[in-house]
């Protein structure tokens, strides 16, 4: 897939992409497990993997721009996007993908992401409105666990019974 003359991550490691991002996901507890200074680096990780692994022609960006400011939002930060003009994102996105290199995003994301006054959700304390692990972003590693049912394909509609 193409948007502005440069491709977008290929089909063929797709999936694998996608899994990195979803084991990055699981093994920091949905970035709770992160410390607090290593927070915007992590979270430029799940912005930039999900930046190239675009499903749809239109609206990914604003999608993941949602995406990542939710869940920093759920992690005590916030987002400041109005600092990160277009074209300076596509700059930082094609270098990412010239370079294989995420430190564009870091150097972003420490500019952009700042910490709130709302307290982190952690373990012990989750976010308002969890209901545990049956309500939890589904993951695509393979197998069941407390973050989510494991993911059968595209004909996944839901947990298994």
């Amino acid at each position: 897939m193409e948007k502005g003359g440069g491709r977008f991550i290929g089909d063929a490691v797709l999936p694998a992409a996608a899994a990195q991002l979803a084991v990055h996901l699981r093994d920091t507890d949905n970035l709770r497990a992160v410390a607090p200074d290593r927070f915007p680096a992590a979270l430029a990780r799940v912005y930039g993997v999900n930046n190239q692994i675009h499903f749809a022609r239109e609206g990914n960006g604003r999608t993941n721009r949602e995406v990542v400011s939710m869940l920093a939002a759920h992690n005590g930060f916030r987002v400041d996007w109005t600092v990160v003009k277009g074209a300076m994102n596509d700059r930082i996105s094609r270098q990412a993908v010239i370079t294989g290199s995420m430190a564009g995003y870091e150097a972003m994301f420490q500019v952009i992401t700042r910490p709130t006054d709302r307290p982190r959700a952690t373990a012990a304390t989750p976010n308002p409105g969890d209901r545990g692990p049956a309500q939890r972003p589904i993951h695509l590693t393979g197998e069941d666990s407390a973050y989510g049912p494991r993911v059968d394909g595209p004909r996944h509609r839901g947990p298994r019974a």
